[in-house]
Order: C-alpha cells, then sequence, then structure tokens
C-alpha cells in the first residue's frame, strides 16, 4: 500500500522532477493543506521552467492562488520569474522557498506594477484642499503677525 507521501513524490519524479525538487514541492503541498488549510490544492507541470507548481484557494470560492516551490540552494533567475508569469494567466505568483530544515518562506510576486485605489488617496485630497482653503482665508492674519515682529 501507498502513502499519499509515496505517490505524490512518484507523482512529481514521473512528471519530469528531480528527487529533490518532489521533495520540496510535498513539504509546500502538505504546508498548504495541513498548516494553511487551503481549498483546491492541484499540481501541474510546466515543460518550460521544467517545474511542478502548485495552485490552490484560501476560500472554498476564493481566487486561485500560485505556488512555485524552490529548494533554498536554488538560484532563482528573472528569466525564470518573466518566464512564469508569461506562461500563466496568474499575475501573482508565490515563491515558496523550502530550506533543508523543512522551513517554507512564502515571497509574493505581482506582474508588473500593482494597480493604486484612487478612492483610497482622497481623503488626504480633500484634507489638502481644507488646509489649503483655512490657511488662504487666515493669510491676512499671518502676514499681520508677522509685520509686529
Amino acid at each position: 500500500m501507498c502513502t499519499l507521501q509515496q505517490k505524490l513524490i512518484s507523482d512529481f519524479v514521473q512528471l519530469g522532477c528531480s528527487e529533490r525538487t518532489a521533495a520540496s514541492t510535498y513539504q509546500v503541498y502538505m504546508e498548504l493543506s495541513e498548516v494553511k488549510r487551503m481549498f483546491d490544492i492541484d499540481y501541474k507541470y510546466d515543460s518550460t521552467l521544467k517545474r511542478i507548481y502548485l495552485t490552490a484557494r484560501d476560500t472554498k470560492s476564493g481566487p486561485i492562488s500560485v505556488f512555485l516551490p524552490i529548494c533554498s540552494s536554488e538560484n532563482i533567475t528573472f528569466n525564470m520569474m518573466e518566464k512564469m508569469f508569461n506562461r500563466n494567466e496568474y499575475k501573482t505568483i508565490n515563491f515558496a522557498i523550502v530550506s533543508a530544515d523543512s522551513t517554507c518562506v512564502y515571497y509574493q510576486l505581482i506582474h508588473g506594477l500593482p494597480e493604486i485605489d484612487i478612492s483610497s488617496c482622497t481623503g488626504n485630497k480633500d484634507r489638502t484642499q481644507k488646509h489649503d482653503h483655512e490657511l488662504q482665508n487666515k493669510r491676512a492674519e499671518i502676514e499681520e503677525a508677522l509685520k509686529d515682529k
């Protein structure tokens, strides 16, 4: 009888991963399912990158998140990141860096510049306009006070 660990690692190796990469991917898979309690966890193979990446959701109906497991001893290149963004429809990728002691550190990368919510900036603009208006109204008083000195 095969355990979940043996089955997943075997699947990862059959897709083209090394044993080491398969073990790292399994570690991230288990952390997403058991620790983070994510939903719809799945794995996919990217033939261009020759890597497996995981997809999961924070909630049952939430958006899909992408996780790319990477051993801490591996190098990550900008070319690799660009290929990952270009190959997928996802604008955000979570790099799951796995160290030898099985610690996982997650770094979230967003392709391009994130969009800024303009509505959150209007409060500052209104406040600035209010202060400018008050300064204009008090300008005569301020100038008079400066002349007296």
